[in-house]
C-alpha cells in the first residue's frame, strides 16, 4: 500500500469479526488483518472535547488517536455520523472519521 499503513486494535478487530455477516467475510477480514499493525488497545483513553460516544464505541476513537491515525474508517454511522468527515483535532494532529466507501473514493489511488 502506497502511502498508508493500515492499523487497528485488538478491541476493533473484535467489533470487526462480531458484526460480520457471511462466512467469506471473516477470510477476507482475516486475510486483510495480516496486512494491518496492532496497536494498543486504549480502553480509559480520552476523547477530545465534545466528542462523546457510548462506552462499546470510545475505545475504538480513543486507540486510533493515541496511535496517531489520520483517519478512522467505520461504517457506524449511528454512533460515529454526527462526527463523519470532520476534522477532530487531537493531541497528536487531525484525524477524520469515515465510512469505508468515502475513504476508497478519496484514497484509491494510494493503495
Amino acid at each position: 500500500m502506497r502511502g498508508l499503513v493500515l492499523l487497528t486494535s485488538p478491541y476493533a478487530a473484535d467489533e470487526v469479526r462480531r458484526n460480520l455477516v457471511h462466512a467469506d467475510q471473516g477470510h477476507k477480514f482475516e486475510n486483510l488483518l495480516q496486512r494491518m499493525h496492532l496497536v494498543s488497545d486504549s480502553p480509559g483513553g480520552h476523547l477530545p472535547r465534545g466528542v462523546f460516544l457510548p462506552a462499546k464505541d470510545a475505545p475504538i476513537l480513543a486507540a486510533a488517536i493515541q496511535a496517531g491515525a489520520g483517519y478512522l474508517i467505520t461504517g457506524d454511522r449511528h454512533h460515529f455520523g454526527r462526527w463523519m468527515d470532520l476534522p477532530i483535532q487531537t493531541h497528536l494532529g487531525v484525524l477524520v472519521i469515515q465510512e469505508p466507501a468515502t475513504f476508497l473514493d478519496e484514497h484509491l489511488d494510494r493503495l
